[in-house]
This record gives structure tokens, C-alpha cells and sequence, in this order.
């Protein structure tokens, strides 16, 4: 029963890693923006183009501190995202892996398709000698 229940916790998992993964990716690329328009006004005040504004540098500081813990989550979430599975792949993997295992360890499973074929051969058979008799 452990494994049902932590299997059903899957889908939580993988929820809320697409939705933090949703959240740094709009981070990312408000910071990015906020760090290239204002990299860009530096540019320009180091050209001469624009009077010195110490608040627009700092803004850019600001989302600097922001791009890597921002990037770092985005690719942990991304792999949990990949190598979580959902509630319903887990209980496919569990129980058709189990099944499998349980073909491969029993030696009387293995003549089974061979017994199923031999008689639906003889259940048609008696279908054909049926339908001569009544002839």
C-alpha cells in the first residue's frame, strides 16, 4: 500500500514542478529584459547619451541576482518535469513491470499460447462438425 500512495503523490510532484517551472520561466525573462534595457542605458551613458541615473544600474544588479537562481531552477524543474512520471505512467510501469516479471520467473506461462491456440483449433473444429451433422 506504500507504494499506491506514494505512486498518487506522483501527480502532485509533477504539477508543481510545471508550475514552477512556468513561475522562473516568466522571472527569467523579466530579468533578462530588466538586465538588457538597463546594460543598454549604461551603454549610453558611457557614450554620453544619457546623464548618469544610479537607480537604472542597480535595477540591473538587481536582475542579475535573479538570472542564475532563476536559470538553476528552471533546469531542476525541467528534470523533474522529464524523469517524474505521472500518477498514471507510474501505475502502468508498476504493473505491467510486475506482470512482466511474473511471465518471465513462471515456465508454465510459456506453453500457454501454444495450449490457447490447440484449443480454440478444437473449439472451431467442433463448430464445423456441427454444421455437418445438421447437413
Amino acid at each position: 500500500m506504500n507504494e499506491i500512495y506514494w505512486i498518487t503523490r506522483l501527480d502532485c510532484i509533477h504539477d508543481l514542478s510545471v508550475g514552477v517551472f512556468v513561475i522562473a520561466t516568466v522571472l527569467l525573462f523579466i530579468a533578462s529584459i530588466v538586465y538588457l534595457v538597463n546594460y543598454h542605458s549604461q551603454e549610453e551613458r558611457e557614450n554620453g547619451l544619457n546623464e548618469w541615473d544610479k537607480e537604472e544600474w542597480q535595477y540591473a544588479l538587481l536582475a542579475m541576482k535573479f538570472l542564475k537562481p532563476t536559470a538553476i531552477t528552471m533546469i531542476v524543474t525541467a528534470l523533474l518535469i522529464t524523469f517524474v512520471p505521472t500518477k498514471k505512467d507510474a501505475l502502468l510501469i508498476w504493473g505491467v513491470g510486475g506482470t512482466i516479471d511474473y511471465v518471465k520467473s513462471n515456465p508454465t506461462i510459456g506453453k500457454l499460447p501454444d495450449k490457447v491456440v490447440t484449443a480454440l483449433d478444437k473449439w472451431i473444429d467442433s463448430f464445423n462438425d456441427e454444421d455437418k451433422s445438421d447437413e
